[in-house]
């Protein structure tokens, strides 16, 4: 798998997805929730996203069963998807390409909080660790 870097909601799509191909393209409910150690409530809200994000036929989502064609769409290409999407990539981009930023303008151009950003970042250090960074 890469390690592409997301910020929870998409991570957790992301690993669903990762799942369910793992497992020849298809699985129950029951066997992500297990696996993944996620509520059943959870695991609909993303599938939901999923199918309306993803390209049409990418995923078959019934009561029990979610199957994801690998035909379409395979996991590297979920992935480059879904970190287009990310807000993590602009953050990169702003962080090497532009002048230097505060929290707060750096915020502003993104268009969220403050609050969110701090909480994106505290994510990013935490995957980026085993960088071992000052």
């Amino acid at each position: 798998m890469l390690n592409l870097i997301y910020e929870k909601s998409i991570y957790t799509k992301i690993r669903i997805v990762k799942y369910i191909i793992d497992n020849n393209g298809q699985s129950t409910k029951q066997r992500i929730i297990k696996n993944l150690d996620i509520t059943l409530i959870t695991l609909n809200k993303y599938l939901e996203e999923l199918s309306e994000e993803l390209p049409e036929n990418s995923i078959y989502i019934s009561e029990k069963y979610i199957v994801f064609n690998t035909k379409l769409m395979s996991f590297h290409d979920a992935q480059k998807f879904y970190f287009s999407k990310s807000i993590t990539k602009d953050i990169f981009y702003s962080i090497f390409y532009k002048q230097k930023k505060t929290l707060d303008s750096l915020a502003n151009d993104l268009y969220i909080s403050p609050s969110k950003l701090f909480n994106i970042l505290k994510f990013l250090s935490k995957q980026l660790s085993y960088l071992h960074y000052p």
